[in-house]
C-alpha cells in the first residue's frame, strides 16, 4: 500500500508499506516495512514495530535493514516459506532462519 508520511524532520513523502504478521512465542505480532516510493531505487526500507505509537517512533533509533534482511522480508511479506525463500535466493534455509530473527 502507499500513503502520506511524515519523518520526524517533519518531510512528508509519499511512503510504500507492506505488513505482515508473525508470532513471538504465542503472541501474534504484526511487523510494517516502510520505505519512501519516490526513490529510484528502495534499497534500504526501516523496520517499524506497528506497535509504536508515533511520539515513541521519534524518540526511538531506526533500524536500516541490509539487502538480504530486505528482500528476506519483502518474500516473509510475500507469504513464501522459509523453504521457498531460501530457494529463490539460492541460500540455506537456516540463513533465511536467522536473517529473519535479526
Amino acid at each position: 500500500m502507499q500513503c502520506q508520511a511524515h519523518c520526524g524532520n517533519g518531510h512528508v513523502f509519499t511512503a510504500a508499506v507492506w505488513f505482515s504478521t508473525y508470532k513471538e512465542g504465542l503472541t501474534p505480532k504484526l511487523a510494517a516495512i516502510i520505505a519512501d516510493a519516490n526513490d529510484e531505487e528502495v534499497g534500504a526500507p526501516v523496520a517499524v514495530p506497528a506497535t509504536l505509537s508515533s511520539q515513541s517512533l521519534e524518540r526511538r533509533e531506526r533500524v536500516v535493514l541490509n539487502s538480504r534482511e530486505t528482500e528476506v522480508l519483502r518474500f516473509v511479506v510475500q507469504g513464501l516459506a522459509n523453504k521457498e525463500i531460501a530457494a529463490r535466493m539460492a541460500i540455506s534455509e537456516s540463513v533465511v532462519k536467522n536473517t529473519i530473527q535479526q
